[in-house]
């Protein structure tokens, strides 16, 4: 099982080795493509024998037990024959994109985020657990994203790559939605145990989410118009998107859960509706079309229409021609994409019109192309004519009707690939320029693939009998290329005569217009939307901090309030411990500056009562012994209030916003909201403290004393991983929002302080070994990863005061990066440690080397050494005196 696990971080090394190793990659692109092909390849490789052993494997370790969310992993010959798809086209879009992008400075970010797609796609395909699937599910949606619209800098690509992302995102929700349904109702979130299932009912809800979120995916009607629209996106991802990944999800899931939920009523009309509306959709967009890309396209909608279709049916023949038809739609789908990009790049254009000559001035391509074109066609013995006979024979078992509807379908798509191969048949203009050796053979790979299983079936008619079978096929199941004269043979044939007659009506009758309903009715929502919140924002806010201030108060507060329950007070929790006599002296204090911080016009003035706030709240948590807690106070309150003098300095002189009576009755009436939480937080029974566990488990089970920083790197670490996560979010969000500005906030030390130089640079030979000595003790005693970035960060803002030169806008923004990668890489690398280990996710490993222990907990603490200190850096760059 470890090859498995193996498998799924294949991709992701790739993905690394492009983003790590990118000078090199940018230097050697040609060698960069063979590489990651010969890997891809062997990857694929080395699942053949599992797809056609019939095998089922399964991998797990828990991760939210609570939740039954578990890192799951379950490999069947269907799955595993899937995942050959993947790895083997995969190795051939790698090497297509070498050399298609060679020369070009972003060819390391495209082959990292083709590597973490692929890695996605697998997890979708060997998830067992239902969340877990979910997480890769939305991967996909995300990377997609990126991958479409990768030529940023054009409006189209934003536009369309933004409505790939906003249809098949919501369609995410719904399928978690659907999924957690399922969840309540069958009592588990493993995809197995679903499937085991024998006499299990499904809610009408659950199955509606769960269709709805697997259309969105793969383009069904009425989401088919993304589809389309994401050729905008560079050759080697359209072929990739249309062949083996992102798109066939969608019909992944529904066939793999067809047997469990076509028993429900809505299941097998709605999806063969659904199918037939996608097929008919594709036509009247792609029978009209002269852009090759867009052809293609279509008929990769039409594809998923039949697939639709069939995991509708859900029978035991409607899933085996579901695998056929899957495997020769990908292996004569990647090829033509590839081939477009090969014209493309002779011809200087798309448009079928000018595309003639192909087998003259290109004859490697026009093979594949003419191989390819008469496999969608279904032209005998090639694959897509296997897919073609075993979609219809599945159909005619159903029902007739639905074969004969399926096989007017099949025409139209048939008549687009007619247009395809007799346009490019003929003679043509000379090419502009020559295709690259590696593009060449990149396209043919896959069209020998598709010739290699041929042959394969004709030797062995079960090859693909136990990938069938493990979907939901009876056997005995085998592959004959001849059933006899039979309805769907006499269907399919009159399919192809019918696509004869269409193609000559093509070129004689005008071209369908090519309509977008859809999309216009996509801009028109998106445009409502924008308007409602444009209005609603007239509404709420005058343009003023303070005004947006109170109304997002105001709604907290009356939520809050109630929650309270005061009438099911018995008696306020109010007792008195005579070592409490502290706050007598620290809440007149504390009223005294929080008075000058909210009546005060000054901005030192302001500063000085907030920082003297939060000094005696530090002063408070160590009365409490809480060091930890006092620590992180005084460091975040010096690099806060760092931050606000460099942004209120920054900032332009304005009246006050609102009168200083408002501001004193808001935040009084805030401060006795709070108390009030807290009142209440203090009646709430606990049967046992959580604080409890880890006070006894701190030492024995992390080997560590100091029990907050064992809660913040083993025991809750993953909160801890998302809060860094989202720290370096927010520092991407910081350098959209502020960006390079040409005035920067001029800083309190306007003019060179001999002094404050001197003592900076002495002050910070002496901060630098107490960082390290605050981290080293952190797991034992009151410190740790975060405290010392706070107190790095700390330093670096007194080194912008004392004007140290080499602490430019320029080093900052890169040095900020640069720790923002490392910390998040080192924080990802404890977490995945376990699992080669085959322990649970983020649990700590430990080497003991008498009373010192070392442990990827104090790895993971690192992580968020240098995500902290890079997320500072990243805010303090913008608050420099001297300009980049």
């Amino acid at each position: 099982m470890t090859s498995l696990f193996l498998l799924l971080v294949l991709p992701l090394g790739t993905a690394l080795h492009a983003a790590l190793l990118a000078p090199i990659v940018r230097r050697f692109p040609s060698l960069t493509g063979v590489f990651l092909t010969f890997l891809f390849v062997a990857g694929a490789g080395s699942l053949l024998p599992q797809a056609t052993g019939g095998a089922f494997v399964h991998w797990s370790i828990p991760w939210v037990e609570a939740l039954e969310i578990d890192l799951a992993l379950r490999l069947t010959p269907f799955t595993a024959w899937f995942g050959f798809l993947v790895l083997f086209l995969g190795g051939c879009v790698h090497l297509f994109a070498c050399t298609y992008f060679a020369g070009d400075i972003r060819l390391p970010a495209l082959l990292t985020l083709l590597g973490l797609f692929t890695a996605a796609m697998l997890g979708v395909l060997w998830s067992d657990n239902f969340y877990l699937l979910f997480l890769f599910w939305e991967g996909t949606s995300l990377l997609s994203f990126l991958l479409v619209g990768f030529h940023h800098e054009t409006d189209q690509s934003r536009r369309k790559a933004s409505q790939a992302l906003l249809v098949t995102m919501l369609g995410g929700a719904a399928l978690l939605a659907g999924m957690v349904l399922l969840h309540q109702q069958t009592g588990t979130a493993s995809l197995s145990e679903l499937l085991g299932l024998v006499d299990f009912a499904p809610g009408t809800a659950a199955v509606i989410l769960i269709m709805v979120g697997a259309m969105t995916k793969s383009a069904q009607w009425p989401f088919h118009f993304w589809l389309p629209n994401a050729m905008v996106g560079p050759t080697p991802v359209s072929a990739y998107l249309h062949s083996a990944t992102m798109v066939k999800a969608g019909v992944f899931l529904l066939a793999t859960l067809a047997p469990v939920l076509a028993r429900h009523p809505a299941w097998t009309p709605t999806l063969v509706t659904a199918g037939l509306l996608t097929v008919a959709s594709s036509l009247v967009r792609g029978l009209g079309a002269d852009d090759l890309k867009t052809l293609l396209a279509c008929t990769t909608l039409a594809a998923l229409g039949f697939l639709t279709a069939l995991a509708g049916l859900g029978t035991p023949a409607a899933l085996l021609a579901f695998v056929i038809y899957l495997t020769a739609h990908a292996l004569y789908k990647a090829p033509l994409f590839l081939a477009a990009g090969n014209l493309e790049k002779r011809f200087g254009t798309r448009r079928l019109s000018e595309l003639g000559g192909v087998a003259r001035h290109l004859p490697m391509t026009g093979l594949v192309v003419l191989l390819s074109t008469l496999s969608l066609i279904g032209v005998f013995p090639l694959p897509g004519f296997l897919g073609k006979e075993y979609l219809l024979k599945a159909a005619w078992k159903a029902s007739p009707a639905l074969a004969f509807l399926l096989a007017l379908a099949a025409a139209g798509v048939l008549a687009i690939g007619f247009r395809i191969l007799f346009a490019l048949a003929f003679p043509g203009s000379r090419p502009a320029e020559e295709v690259p050796r590696g593009m060449t053979v990149a396209t043919l790979l896959p069209a020998l693939g598709a010739l290699a299983v041929v042959v394969a079936i004709a030797v062995d008619p079960q090859l693909l009998a136990p990938a069938a079978v493990s979907l939901g096929s009876t056997g005995p199941v085998e592959l004959t290329f001849w059933h006899g004269w039979t309805a769907p043979l006499f269907l399919g044939l009159g399919a192809i005569a019918l696509a004869l007659v269409l193609t000559r009506l093509l070129t004689v009758l005008p071209a369908i217009p090519d309509g977008p309903i859809f999309d216009r009715a996509f801009d028109a929502l998106i445009g409502l939307l924008r308007r409602t919140a444009s209005r609603c924002a007239r509404l709420l806010s005058d343009g003023k901090l303070v005004t947006h201030l109170v109304i997002i108060l105001a709604c907290v507060g009356v939520l809050s309030l109630l929650s309270l329950d005061l009438h099911l007070w018995s008696t306020l929790p109010l007792t008195w411990r005579g070592d409490l006599f502290i706050f007598l002296g620290l809440i007149p204090l504390l009223i005294i500056a929080t008075l000058i911080a909210a009546r005060s016009e000054s901005t030192v003035a302001i500063l000085v009562s907030l920082g003297f706030v939060g000094f005696l709240i530090a002063l408070i948590f160590l009365w409490f012994s809480a060091p930890d807690l006092a620590l992180t106070q005084l460091m975040a309150e010096t690099l806060i209030l760092f931050l606000l003098a460099g942004a209120l300095a920054k900032a332009e002189r304005r009246d006050s916003s609102a009168p200083g009576r408002l501001r004193l009755i808001v935040a009084g009436l805030g401060g006795l909201l709070t108390t009030a939480l807290i009142l209440k937080a203090m009646t709430l029974e606990w049967d046992h403290p959580v604080s409890d566990f880890h006070l006894r488990q701190s030492k024995p089970a992390a080997f560590g004393a100091n029990v907050v920083n064992v809660i913040l790197v083993d025991f809750r670490a993953i909160d801890t991983f998302g809060e860094i996560i989202v720290l370096a979010i927010a520092a991407m969000g910081a350098n959209a929002a502020l960006g390079a500005a040409r005035k920067r906030a001029p800083l309190p030390s306007a003019e060179y302080s001999p002094l404050l130089t001197t003592g900076s640079r002495l002050l910070l030979y002496f901060l630098i070994p107490a960082i390290l000595w605050i981290f080293w003790r952190g797991h034992n005693a009151p410190g740790g990863g975060f405290i010392a970035a706070l107190l790095a960060a700390a330093g670096i803002g007194m080194s912008l005061l004392a004007s140290r030169p080499r602490y430019t806008p320029a080093f900052m923004r890169k040095m900020s990066h640069r720790f923002l990668v490392v910390g998040l890489a080192l924080a990802t690398l404890a977490s995945l440690m376990p699992l080669a280990a085959g322990r649970p996710f983020l649990t700590g490993l430990w080497l003991h080397f008498g009373g010192l222990h070392l442990g990827s907990p104090l790895l993971f603490d690192l992580g968020v050494f240098f995500a902290v200190l890079g997320f500072s850096m990243n805010y303090l760059r913008h608050f420099h005196q001297r300009t980049p």
